[in-house]
Parts: structure tokens; C-alpha cells; sequence
């Protein structure tokens, strides 16, 4: 796992759990993964939860492309929402 990076586990409405390293970004999280979800298929996916450490936040996702560095298949920028949201 590259360093800075954690494990963590996301489950977005309407999709399937994954797992995967993340980087905090201050109000955005980068999510690495490997699946076989498309660009396309994350594209009708917004919101959802991601568990980092033992603490579950709401997140929506931002961006989804095809990760560049080979360990993975996708990269996903999630902009962490506030409780109340």
C-alpha cells in the first residue's frame, strides 16, 4: 500500500462493497480500487458510506477514471458530506 494511504471500505447506493486504499484529502477522499465497474456504471452511482478506521462517513462521488498506475482498475474522488446532509 503506497504510503499516506489507508484501507477502506466503500458501499455506494445501488452498488457493490468495495475495498481498497484511500488517501484523506482533507473534504475529499481518493478511493483505490479493483473491479470490474466501468466509468459508465459508476456514473449512475452519487452517494453512499465509506468506513475508514472503524469510522463510517457519508460520501458522494465526484469523479470515477481508470486508474494510471497498474495496482488498480479504478480511482474515485468522494467528497466527504456533512452529518446532517
Amino acid at each position: 500500500m503506497e504510503k499516506n494511504m489507508s484501507s477502506g471500505y466503500l458501499k455506494l447506493e445501488g452498488g457493490v462493497p468495495l475495498a481498497g486504499p484511500v488517501e484523506d484529502m482533507g473534504d475529499r477522499v481518493l478511493f483505490r480500487t479493483r473491479t470490474d465497474m466501468t466509468e459508465v456504471e459508476f456514473s449512475k452511482l452519487h452517494e453512499g458510506q465509506i468506513e475508514i478506521g472503524g469510522l463510517i462517513q457519508r460520501v458522494a462521488l465526484e469523479t470515477t477514471q481508470t486508474s494510471k498506475d497498474g495496482a488498480y482498475s479504478m480511482d474515485l474522488t468522494l467528497r466527504r458530506l456533512s452529518p446532517d446532509a
